[in-house]
């Protein structure tokens, strides 16, 4: 499809054909929406999930080839209604800025106005899509690294980072990380033995509970590496002294 006249500039460029239809070029489309396909790859599925039949609610041109030869790329130039479409299936903020701002530019030219549409408006509310849209991104992150831990203290603090990013605010608190904590070696010091021997006396006895203590991620002793490690509360001191009478 050639002799298409640029009417809009805004989010993206809208076009007019010489049939009087609204086009949007699908490569301005991919790249305006962030997606993290390639746009081959997006396009023809985004373009069957809609149904849309080629040389009617799409048309392709070939490119240019490159310097180096090979194939001629595939350009996709697609009626508003099918655009709109598309960019809902995003299912993200960023798509549904798209879709309303097609949406206002279709309604514009059905009522005969010849005015650019105001685009700072949209560009701004663009903007902030595009921002929550990166924070959604950041707390699934969060949510995903809190699903790999166990200790307890570190999920609550991914938790509450998702929920911080997302609404802007500590929803979620943080974890009180207040209490004092000893390694096997601070307590053994303290009752004239061994590391090792606490450790032993602590799985004998069933002393590793939230109530001596917790799991903590620590620095290896033999590598830079993070590793989980338990540390006691001052408590186990005397519960300890029992069981080495």
């Amino acid at each position: 499809m050639e002799n298409l006249m640029l009417i809009e500039n805004g989010l993206i460029k809208v076009y007019k054909t010489d049939k009087g239809e609204y086009v949007v070029d699908g490569r301005e489309l991919w790249k305006g929406l962030e997606s993290r396909q390639k746009f081959t790859d997006w396009v023809t599925a985004r373009l069957a999930e809609c149904d849309a039949v080629e040389n009617e609610e799409f048309f392709i041109n070939l490119g240019k080839t490159s310097e180096q030869g090979g194939r001629p790329t595939k350009e996709y130039i697609i009626k508003l209604d099918t655009a709109k479409e598309m960019a809902m299936l995003e299912h993200n903020e960023i798509g549904k800025q798209y879709r309303r701002y097609m949406i206002n530019i279709e309604k514009k030219y059905q009522n005969g106005e010849t005015a650019k549409v105001e685009s700072n408006q949209a560009k701004e509310e663009l903007a902030k899509a595009k921002l929550k849209n990166a924070n959604a991104r950041i707390a699934n992150i969060c949510l995903k690294i809190a699903e790999q831990v166990s200790v307890p203290e570190y999920k609550q603090i991914m938790y509450s980072k998702a929920t911080e990013v997302l609404f802007d605010e500590m929803v979620l608190p943080l974890p009180d990380c207040e209490r004092k904590t000893y390694s096997a070696e601070d307590i053994g010091k303290v009752l004239g033995i061994s590391a090792n021997k606490v450790g032993r006396l602590a799985n004998a006895n069933n002393l590793k509970t939230a109530e001596y203590g917790k799991m903590v991620w620590d620095k290896s002793q033999y590598s830079n590496k993070q590793v989980e490690t338990w540390r006691y509360y001052d408590s186990v001191i005397s519960k300890m002294k029992e069981f080495l009478i």
